[in-house]
């Protein structure tokens, strides 16, 4: 089974660049997170995900495969 091809990484990087962005203003530092998501492979995504406590089971295209 191969997880990569069932996750939707065009959501899930534009989710954590939303999450991310909105904190720019108010922790600068935060420019390199989002420098991270909008720059890394899909497989990298995932930990950063992980990173951010997102639920990466929102993002699979046919969730119902692996339960």
């Amino acid at each position: 089974m191969d997880i990569y091809n069932n996750i939707d990484f065009d959501k899930l990087r534009e989710d954590l660049t939303n999450y991310v962005g909105t904190a720019i203003n108010i922790i600068p530092i935060a420019q390199y997170d989002l420098l991270r998501i909008m720059n890394c492979r899909d497989e990298e995504l995932l930990f950063i995900a992980k990173e951010f406590n997102f639920d990466l089971s929102n993002y699979f295209y046919n969730i119902d495969n692996y339960k």
